[in-house]
């Protein structure tokens, strides 16, 4: 059983996003793109503010592409760093839109094609990519592992704030 499993569903986003934030600074282009996107999770996180719709629009964009064309143009460029950082903004920001589907619907039926491969396995996924980052601390990690299994245990229904969380690491 991995660790994430006794933390509750809100605490598992709450790491991506607080983990993404440590390294979204490293983005070379889209940062504006990069950080409104997780904005808009952590507003989803603490408010509700916005539905799966809406964070899906923001990923897959007909239009424009939207920010998941970061990942692909890093990959194209070959800068194993920029995709490796593009990539935990993607699992972000796909697991907070699985997240918010579930909420909204009180299951994950209805969500859109590219998502429907998420589950909470992509938590792992995220930690090994992460790890290949510039500057990553495994000792952020660990840390907060142990504060979100101490103060958000799979029971929990405690509200998470985005200042709470950046203040950990």
């Amino acid at each position: 059983m991995r660790w994430y499993t006794n933390i509750n569903e809100e605490a598992r986003v709450a790491y991506l996003l607080v983990l993404t934030e440590k390294i979204i600074d490293q983005v070379t282009e889209g940062y504006n793109e990069a950080r409104k996107t997780i904005d808009m999770c952590w507003k989803w996180l603490e408010e509700k503010k916005y539905d799966g719709d809406d964070l899906y629009t923001v990923f897959d964009n007909e239009d424009d592409g939207g920010v998941s064309m970061f990942y692909e143009k890093a990959v194209d460029a070959e800068n194993p760093q920029q995709a490796s950082i593009w990539l935990c903004i993607n699992y972000a920001l796909e697991y907070t839109i699985w997240q918010a589907y579930k909420f909204e619907y009180g299951h994950d039926n209805y969500v859109p094609q590219p998502i429907e491969i998420v589950d909470d396995d992509m938590i792992h996924a995220f930690t090994q990519e992460i790890s290949k980052v510039n500057g990553y601390q495994q000792a952020w990690v660990d840390y907060l592992k142990q504060y979100l299994l101490a103060n958000y245990p799979a029971d929990c229904n405690k509200k998470i704030t985005r200042a709470e969380m950046i203040e950990l690491i």
